[in-house]
């Protein structure tokens, strides 16, 4: 019987659904390209980084080449992100 709180004591299973530790094991994915997502992952976030600093700086200076150089990172780091997550979610069934 469950209370009005929420709180189950310490049953793990409810009726039919796996264990919570069964779910989370079955839920990793292994890739054999782990690598190449990790690149594009730090690659995006750095160029994100790097494209604010040169962006603010080049506006602040009022330099166009600067401020147009760091838009050119912002949009380099974000393809990276984007790519990222397209190539992790290429395998996954859909929802």
């Amino acid at each position: 019987m469950a209370c009005a709180t929420g709180d189950h004591g310490a049953r793990a299973n409810f009726e039919g659904r796996p264990d919570i530790k069964e779910t989370k094991r079955n839920m990793v994915a292994q890739t054999s390209d782990g690598y190449v997502l990790l690149t594009k992952k730090l690659g995006g976030l750095f160029a994100i980084i790097i494209g604010c600093l040169l962006t603010a700086v080049g506006v602040a200076y009022e330099s166009t080449g600067t401020t147009i150089l760091g838009a050119l990172f912002l949009a380099l780091g974000a393809a990276l992100l984007v790519l990222k997550i397209i190539r992790r979610n290429q395998g996954a069934p859909p929802a």
